[in-house]
């Protein structure tokens, strides 16, 4: 049976240490080996600064086939609710998508 491990960031303004953050973990789930489904989810919560998803793969210059992390999903809020109120919303997303 295949694990599933999520992570959860929020994001305001700031594609720059998203796209670190990518790599880096990108760079750490390859030492987990291939048994385990890794999904990403960013919660942008910066309305005014709209970043789909598509920029932060073009960002990082490589394909999405080749990372450990298998599906890569950005929430967009429409307003700034602050990064716990973020947060919340990336698990209430997660768990209802993967419960």
């Amino acid at each position: 049976m295949r694990k599933r491990l999520t992570i959860i960031t929020p994001s305001y303004e700031d594609q720059i240490s998203l796209k670190e953050l990518f790599l880096g973990l990108n760079q750490a789930l390859h030492l987990i080996g291939n048994n385990v489904d890794v999904s990403l989810v960013y919660v942008n919560d910066s309305p005014w600064n709209y970043f789909p998803i598509d920029n932060l793969v073009d960002a990082v210059k490589t394909p999405l086939t080749s990372f450990s992390i298998s599906e890569i999903i950005g929430l967009n809020l429409c307003q700034n609710l602050g990064h716990q109120k973020a947060l919340i919303t990336g698990l209430a997303y997660a768990y209802s998508k993967y419960e």
